[in-house]
This record gives C-alpha cells, structure tokens and sequence, in this order.
C-alpha cells in the first residue's frame, strides 16, 4: 500500500490492478475490487493460483509444526496427509 496524495492505494485485491478500489469489507463480495474484476464476477487465473499456493502452504506449516517424535498414530496420519495434499494441489496447478 502506498500514499498517493493522502489517498490510499490499496490496489484490486484479486488481480493486484494498482489503484484505490475501497475498503475490503467481509460483508460485500465485490469490495477492494477493480471494476474490470466486478464485471467478470469471477476470480482471475492468477488469482486462483495465488490462493492455492497459500493454502498450500498453511497445510504445510501446519504439519511441520507438528511434533513427530511424539504424535499419536492419528496425527503421523494427518501429517502425511497433509503433506501429500499439499504437494498435489502444487503439482496440479504446474501441470496445467
């Protein structure tokens, strides 16, 4: 965010578009969006893989926080599965 002549310039919070476009509020959809991205009503490819990518890497943070050398057997589960989840949602977005 920048300050351009005491405005803030927050950009388009789906296609990173530079300008002020609001405020984001949880409560309205279309908010913090550029009129380009209300119009289409729909995420942007970059977007989407931006997002996977951050999912992506909370399931990994989460798993790597996990204590092994004490984990119950569920939990070994979890980390794996978490693990193998977030490896494939990166691998799907590369291949296509």
């Amino acid at each position: 965010m920048s300050e351009r002549g005491g405005t803030r310039d927050t950009g388009c919070v789906l296609c990173a578009r530079r300008g002020d476009f609001g405020p984001i509020d949880p409560a309205r959809p279309h908010s913090g969006l550029c009129p380009r991205c209300r119009q289409a009503a729909r995420p942007t490819r970059q977007a989407i893989e931006q997002a996977v990518v951050i999912v992506a890497g909370q399931s990994l943070q989460a798993a790597e926080a996990m204590d092994l050398a004490h984990a119950s057997p569920e939990e070994l589960a979890y980390h794996v599965g978490a693990l193998k989840r977030s490896v494939r949602s990166l691998l799907l977005l590369v291949e296509d």
